[in-house]
């Protein structure tokens, strides 16, 4: 059986795993990975590239989460902003 080419869609991975099974099984997930770099987690803060006046303050705190791969997006918050805050959380 031929395996059709990666469309961009997910991982590689669950693509291969959609051709082969009627019902995909889940990538295992890499438990050693988890143990060692449970405490692990880098954080960087940025700033909102905008030409927009209202915008070019905003901050946010990008954290990437080195055991399982996340990443978590927030805004951090001004007082009286009128701004609702959103999370983002992905997995790669």
């Amino acid at each position: 059986m031929d395996i059709p080419p990666f469309n961009g869609w997910g991982n590689e991975i669950d693509s291969i795993g959609n051709c082969l099974r009627l019902i995909p099984k889940p990538p295992k997930k890499d438990f050693y990975k988890f143990v060692d770099k449970d405490s692990i987690t880098l954080r960087y803060l940025a700033r909102l590239n905008s030409k927009v006046p209202e915008d070019q303050d905003r901050k946010f705190l990008i954290s990437f989460f080195m055991s399982d791969d996340t990443l978590k997006i927030y805004e951090i918050p001004k007082k009286n902003s009128g701004k609702i805050y959103i999370l983002f959380i992905n997995k790669f």
